[in-house]
């Protein structure tokens, strides 16, 4: 993650809370592939300017539910299956 400001308003020897200085190699290091770029908000205020942009190497695509059987649907955790003994399709059973 960058975290990126103002250089004529932010005190020179400043680091928030949890991010460290990056080194020259990694200012200029480009990506090992084409990365998906997304803005995702901003936020202006009379104090503070807050912009989240994300950018990611991961596939956007990977199904990571590619070993459930089909009649399963992930809820993170838990899961819903379908009931095959219910005399219509469009009854589901929480699996806990």
């Amino acid at each position: 993650m960058k975290l990126l400001y103002y250089d004529d308003v932010t005190p020179v020897d400043y680091e928030p809370p949890f991010f460290r200085c990056c080194t020259e190699e990694e200012t200029h290091n480009p990506w090992t592939t084409n990365p998906l770029n997304m803005e995702v908000g901003n936020v202006n205020s009379k104090h503070l300017v807050l912009a989240l942009k994300v950018k990611s190497v991961l596939d956007p695509c990977e199904d990571e539910n590619d070993d459930i059987q089909e009649d399963e649907v992930s809820l993170g955790a838990d899961s819903i299956q379908r009931d095959d003994s219910s005399e219509c399709d469009c009854e589901v059973k929480l699996m806990l």
